[in-house]
């Protein structure tokens, strides 16, 4: 593909299946439905037909399969990350120590210039970043659309397709920068924000175009916002409404604030419910300041919570409380964020953050937080939250997205516990084979479809030209 402005058209799946794959001898596999898997070894891993055949000792191979040598792998589900900004990806390292609205209010302008060949130059870096550390599926809210550059969706669902990977696209809105923003830059981005209108013309459009209700889709849409809007109950009402008649699932940023509970009179949960943004079809990001009142609803009534450490951690906002609503019975998931407020996309060393950090916050009542149930979040409640059966578990019959990772080396040596060694050894680690849908899509610690070093200098080139645009502007 070259340089110029991608395509808006709906990606076409491959023309023919993939091969049969026999993963051989693995030396180790996290088998099972979620919540009663395990660790088996010396089995095979058959797939045919994007899906999992059979796992065993000398499983039946299928004709013409390619084998694969497995015996120094621990082969995981593919990991599922619940949230991210991939238009996002080219403004990194902004503002590193500053607090949150100078973050916003130096970012803000400078996402205001990003158009369709921008967000597809910065989604292919942020993927590969993503596939290369066992990510198959990931769930984007991408809700800063400069008006007229809408198409920065279609860009986005363009570079999921060439790095191989599923993906939840939200297509979110944004209706206000807020005033912290305002106050530093003036209106120059209020100017740029969608109308309601053009907004649910905007979803109804991707809706038709790209989202794929199949179990085995390469696609989903969701709804999505920056933020509630408290301020227009009316659009908020008129996007559930649109979501709920399409069966799609709705997505946005949680924390919530002492401005939430003065806006909604105290009751964040109920002035949600009022409308229609909260159930089991909801999922929310941070949850940094959740009370117990407001876990226990969420463990109740089924809404996800996708913790970003990293994030919170680069924006020094408190630790979300993951490890409680887990315990209370709720559904956590891991996302990386960013990636402008990450300025990284390994997912396992978001793993291990989110590990440590809920250590620290659970004090003794985290004494049975194993590693395990950190990878649990990143893949099965990953798929819960998005909303997707069949991801996140790697058993007979399911979806083939496996993400293989190599436990022979330095970083492993001394590991008594293969779960807990992919967690906590190690600075960062590629996987060493990722499959999506049967397809191999790394190979080699190295994207299959994609050339790495091109992506990177595209990507390179399409930031420079975003800092000069900014210099500019003077922004």
């Amino acid at each position: 593909m070259t340089t110029s402005k991608p395509s808006s058209k709906r990606p076409s799946g491959p023309e023919r299946p993939p091969a049969p794959l026999v993963l051989a001898d693995v030396g180790a596999a996290w088998v099972g439905p979620a919540g009663a898997r395990g660790l088996v070894h010396g089995v095979d891993v058959v797939v045919e037909d994007g899906r999992v055949r059979a796992v065993g000792p000398a499983a039946p191979r299928p004709g013409g399969a390619r084998v694969l040598d497995a015996s120094r792998w621990i082969v995981l589900p593919g990991m599922v990350n619940a949230h991210h900004h991939l238009n996002q990806q080219l403004t990194r390292t902004l503002v590193p120590a500053g607090s949150i609205d100078d973050w916003l209010a130096a970012a803000y302008p400078r996402w205001s210039l990003v158009d369709a060949r921008t967000a597809w130059a910065g989604a292919r870096a942020g993927l590969a970043e993503l596939v290369l550390t066992g990510v198959t599926t990931v769930g984007d809210l991408s809700y800063y659309f400069p008006r007229g550059h809408a198409d920065v969706f279609d860009a986005q669902v363009e570079a999921a397709a060439e790095i191989g990977c599923r993906m939840v696209a939200a297509r979110g809105g944004l209706r206000d920068a807020g005033p912290a923003v305002r106050r530093r830059v003036g209106d120059l981005v209020d100017a740029t924000i969608e109308s309601p209108d053009f907004l649910l013309a905007e979803l109804d459009r991707v809706f038709r175009g790209y989202h794929d209700p199949a179990d085995d889709a390469m696609v989903k849409v969701a709804v999505g916002l920056t933020e509630p809007l408290w301020d227009e109950p009316d659009l908020m009402r008129e996007l559930s409404a649109f979501a709920r008649s399409r069966d799609l699932r709705m997505h946005t940023h949680l924390h919530p604030r002492p401005s939430d509970h003065e806006a909604t009179g105290g009751d964040v949960v109920a002035r949600l419910s009022e409308l229609g943004w909260w159930g089991p079809d909801v999922w929310v990001a941070h949850g940094t300041r959740l009370d117990a009142r407001e876990r226990a609803a969420m463990a109740a009534d089924g809404v996800a919570l996708a913790t970003c450490p990293s994030s919170n951690a680069r924006l020094a906002t408190p630790i979300a409380p993951a490890w409680a609503l887990h315990r209370e019975g709720g559904v956590v998931a891991l996302g990386v964020d960013g990636a402008a407020s990450n300025d990284g996309g390994d997912f396992l060393l978001e793993c291990r953050l989110a590990w440590q950090v809920q250590r620290i916050a659970g004090g003794p009542a985290a004494s049975g937080l194993l590693p395990e149930v950190v990878l649990d979040w990143a893949t099965a409640g990953g798929a819960r939250a998005l909303g997707w059966p069949g991801l996140g578990e790697l058993r007979p019959g399911g979806l083939a997205d496996l993400a293989c990772f190599d436990v022979s080396g330095l970083d492993f040596a001394g590991v008594t516990d293969l779960l807990a060694g992919l967690v906590l050894c190690g600075i960062s680690h590629r996987a060493e084979t990722v499959i999506v849908g049967g397809r191999v899509v790394v190979e080699d610690r190295h994207l299959v479809s994609a050339d790495e070093d091109e992506i990177a200098r595209t990507a390179h080139r399409h930031a420079k030209a975003l800092r000069d645009g900014a210099r500019e502007a003077g922004l």
